[in-house]
C-alpha cells in the first residue's frame, strides 16, 4: 500500500523575540593529561633474553663490570641499565640498536640469521654508549673517546684486539668475533677448551 508522503510542517513561535532565543549546551570540560614518567618494566621471562645460543641479560651483566666501562665500583654496576629485546622479522638495514644515557637504558635488535659475534658487538656497543656518553663536538656519539673506550672493552671482554674498523658502527668487531667462536668451536670438536690451550702456552 502506498502512504501519502509526509507533510513537513513548520511551526513559527508567536512571540517574535522567541526567535533570537537559543538554547545552549553546557560542556564539561575534559579533564588534562598528565605525561606519565617512564617507568621500569615488569620482571621478563628468562626466554625474553636469549637468542643466538646467549644469555643478553647475563651478559651485560659480565659486560658492566670491566674496568673499561667502569669497574665493579662503576654506575652501570651500581644501577644496571634496562635492557631491550627487539625482535624484527628481517635484519636491520643500519641499526642494530640503540642506548639512551640520560633514561640509562639500551636496546638490541634481534633478527632471523643473527649470529651470536653479531649481538656480542651490539650489546658492548651501545653499553659504551651509557659508559662514555655525549661528547662535545662534532662527532657527539662515536668520536675518540668511544673508539678507546669499544676498543678496550672488546680486549677485556673477548680478547678481540688488532680490529681497525672503518667506522665506529657495526660489523667488524663481529666478525672478529665469529672467527674466535668458530676457533673455538674447532677445539671443543677435538676435546681441547680454550682454557686449557691458554694454561699450555
Amino acid at each position: 500500500m502506498l502512504h501519502p508522503p509526509e507533510t513537513a510542517v513548520l511551526v513559527q513561535p508567536a512571540d517574535r523575540s522567541m526567535r533570537r532565543f537559543k538554547l545552549t549546551r553546557t560542556r564539561t570540560p575534559a579533564p588534562r593529561r598528565t605525561a606519565k614518567r617512564r617507568g621500569r618494566p615488569a620482571s621478563r621471562p628468562a626466554r625474553y633474553f636469549l637468542a643466538a645460543g646467549i644469555d643478553l641479560r647475563a651478559e651485560m651483566v659480565r659486560l658492566c663490570r670491566l674496568d673499561a666501562l667502569g669497574g665493579a665500583e662503576g654506575s652501570l654496576v651500581r644501577r644496571p641499565p634496562e635492557l631491550t629485546v627487539r625482535r624484527a622479522a628481517k635484519r636491520p638495514r643500519s641499526r642494530m640498536g640503540f642506548a639512551i644515557p640520560e633514561e640509562n637504558r639500551l636496546s638490541v635488535t634481534v633478527y632471523p640469521g643473527i649470529r651470536r659475534g653479531d649481538l656480542e658487538e651490539t650489546l658492548l656497543h651501545e653499553l659504551v654508549h651509557l659508559a662514555v656518553g655525549a661528547a662535545p663536538g662534532g662527532r657527539r656519539w662515536h668520536g675518540r673517546e668511544f673508539t678507546e673506550a669499544l676498543r678496550r672493552a672488546m680486549a677485556e671482554a673477548y680478547g678481540v684486539r688488532g680490529v681497525r674498523p672503518a667506522n665506529a658502527y657495526h660489523g667488524a668487531y663481529a666478525e672478529a668475533l665469529e672467527r674466535i667462536h668458530a676457533r673455538e668451536a674447532a677445539l671443543a670438536a677435538q676435546g681441547v677448551h680454550p682454557e686449557q690451550l691458554e694454561l699450555s702456552a
